[in-house]
């Protein structure tokens, strides 16, 4: 009997909402709902138009055509449709953004770039935004002054939508 090769895919649909923790998958993902964690995949991560992420995403591919909060790092390529939007940093071999496309976050390719990426955002976080420091200030400060400030600017933006 001949053996069919399938490759099974992990699906998240348009009104599932998943939150707390860290999804780990071998397969692929397709994301079509609201996911509120981590994910790391050895697959492929395919986040739709409908689809939403808060939370980082490792993965040999990944596809942004919804909204990703966080950081991504691919082994292999980052594609950003013109319907995708990403806020946080890219990490792949090659990364691919369409027109529309929207990425706000520092981008780092190449071979070696998810461990570059990993040792760049390990110290952004042990910077601590100054507690006092509000956002008409922040404004006032010019591009040298903020250069020189030790903050880890993505809490801060955080900190400031509240």
């Amino acid at each position: 009997m001949a053996q069919n090769n399938i490759d099974y895919v992990s699906f998240i649909g348009t009104n599932s909402v998943f939150s707390e923790g860290k999804i780990r998958v071998v397969s692929d993902l397709k994301i079509s709902g609201l996911v509120e964690m981590d994910i790391e995949s050895k697959g492929k991560v395919i986040v739709t138009e409908s689809g939403k992420v808060k939370g980082s995403i490792e993965a040999a591919d990944i596809n942004i055509h919804g909204e990703a909060d966080g950081d991504i790092s691919a082994t292999g390529m980052i594609m950003i449709s013109s319907s995708g939007k990403v806020n946080g940093s890219l990490a792949a071999r090659y990364v691919s953004i369409d027109d529309g496309g929207i990425c706000n976050g520092r981008m780092v390719t190449g071979e070696d770039a998810p461990n570059r990426i990993r040792e760049k955002t390990a110290a952004a976080d042990q910077a601590l935004p100054p507690e006092n420091i509000t956002q008409n200030e922040l404004k006032e400060l010019s591009n040298e002054q903020k250069d020189g400030l030790d903050i880890d600017w993505k809490s801060l933006r955080e900190k400031t939508r509240r």
